[in-house]
């Protein structure tokens, strides 16, 4: 089976700000993932004694209480 698809032309300002709000979300979602890898690494050291005990990273209030799949997923719908 074939699928086809046509070139996207059009381009309306609902379209480009749908684009960069998923854009956005995508950058929250990375920066939140890397504040948790450098919070695990922290307790890590902590729990072997070699360093202070890391500050829990605060989710941004962007995320409304959603997990980073379901933020991306609604601004994806």
């Amino acid at each position: 089976m074939k699928i086809e698809s046509a070139t996207v032309t059009k381009r309306s300002a609902e379209t480009i700000k749908y684009g960069d709000d998923l854009m956005y979300a995508i950058e929250l979602a990375d920066i939140w993932r890397e504040e948790v890898e450098q919070y695990a690494i922290g307790m890590e050291q902590f729990e072997r004694k070699q360093g202070p005990e890391p500050e829990r990273p605060k989710p941004s209030i962007h995320f409304l209480g959603r997990t980073i799949f379901d933020h991306i997923l609604l601004k994806l719908k």
